[in-house]
């Protein structure tokens, strides 16, 4: 399977369907897979073979690099474990926040419904 994409900012639609049109369908057309075929030349050991894409264009990682994408990685994983702490202690807060409002509610409830008996039985 083969991918293409290209971008195409600042041309006019007209340029567009040039660009996009027949050549792409040109270079499209020109690629064959033989079916079974492999890649024969690979070979574990090959640096190559463990390049993706990106590696392929700018060339595989230094060592620094990597070292530093990890503990870049580490860091942003602490700050996210971090963050999930500080949501439920401020949840944990509103709970309890929560059921002390309810409380005074529910206590201030009572004590005007026993004022309404009490003043009730005094007529």
């Amino acid at each position: 399977m083969v991918a293409l994409q290209i971008t195409m900012d600042g041309l006019e639609q007209d340029d567009q369907q040039i660009v996009a049109g027949h050549p792409l369908e040109a270079l499209a057309d020109g690629i064959h897979f033989d079916p079974g075929a492999r890649y024969e030349d690979h070979q574990a050991d090959d640096p190559a073979a463990t390049l993706g894409l990106e590696g392929f264009i700018t060339g595989p990682k230094p060592e620094k690099i990597k070292a530093s994408d990890e503990a870049i990685q580490q860091g942003i994983a602490h700050m996210n474990k971090q963050r999930d702490l500080n949501i439920l202690v401020s949840l944990g807060r509103g709970a309890v926040m929560l059921l002390m409002l309810v409380g005074v509610w529910f206590a201030r409830r009572q004590l005007k419904a026993t004022q309404g008996k009490q003043s009730g039985e005094g007529k």
